[in-house]
């Protein structure tokens, strides 16, 4: 997906219906582009082509591909991982998950000696192969959707391991249904990694606020600290939070 196909699927998942017409003028592009455009989104199951444009794919079982959520809110979780990055001590040993967010923390760990991270994470891992002070341990298992391990070599491995620290995302976060996420094998993973950490610390932009996905995975109260870009405006969520909540701009901060 090229960064045409990128702005023209966050503006209709913002907007909502677009028509060829309407992204000509947004994009600066032909309605041929467009049209051409439109069809690789539709064949990557990200919008609905409907006559003389697009809408949104709607539903709360729909994942946003990975390579969209790659280059999404990468400033937001850039900023979240620098904050969560200081909850690492060296020596420490580390499970991240297959999210974006853990793949950008996992740039931030070559300023520490002796750390051992699990991970099922494709992305994640490639990043860690690089850092030669890392001990880096992959699941191993089925490689799904392109980004992350899965299946019973991945459950069996992570059965084996304990950890010091367990960094992970979600789909959504709610007061209402915890934290939730779209698919229901991925979120398992989760569940299982969650078991095998004295921590657990999820970190989590503002745009999954006050939502929620299909599949309900933890309850709020699982989790040690939420690290986020910004503070919850809901107060209700804020305040489910409490004193775990740290956000990057130092939101949480202010009463």
């Amino acid at each position: 997906m090229n960064e045409r196909q990128r702005q023209i699927l966050d503006i209709i998942q913002t907007e909502g219906f677009m028509s060829v017409q309407d992204l000509c003028g947004r994009i600066f592009a032909s309605p041929a582009t467009i049209r051409r455009d439109l069809n690789v989104l539709a064949e990557n199951n990200s919008i609905h082509r409907i006559f003389g444009g697009a809408v949104p794919i709607s539903g709360n079982d729909q994942e946003v591909p990975y390579n969209i959520r790659l280059y999404r809110s990468n400033l937001e979780k850039s900023a979240i991982a620098q904050t969560a990055v200081k909850f690492i001590k060296n020596a420490s040993t580390i499970i991240l998950d297959s999210s974006t967010t853990c793949m950008y923390l996992a740039r931030l760990l070559d300023n520490f000696e002796n750390l051992s991270v699990l991970t099922n994470g494709t992305d994640s891992l490639s990043v860690l192969t690089h850092v030669p002070k890392v001990k880096t341990i992959a699941t191993g298992g089925i490689v799904a959707k392109g980004y992350e391990f899965r299946g019973a070599l991945t459950r069996h491995s992570i059965e084996r391991y304990n950890a010091d620290l367990f960094f992970l995302s979600c789909c959504s976060i709610s007061t209402e249904n915890g934290v939730s996420y779209t698919d229901e094998e991925n979120a398992s993973i989760k569940q299982l990694m969650a078991k095998r950490a004295k921590k657990k610390i999820m970190l989590c932009d503002s745009s999954k606020f006050d939502q929620a996905s299909f599949f309900c995975a933890f309850s709020l109260d699982e989790f040690d600290y939420f690290v986020c870009d910004t503070a919850p405006q809901n107060p209700a969520l804020r305040e489910a939070m409490g004193d775990r909540l740290i956000c990057a701009d130092g939101t949480h901060l202010q009463k």
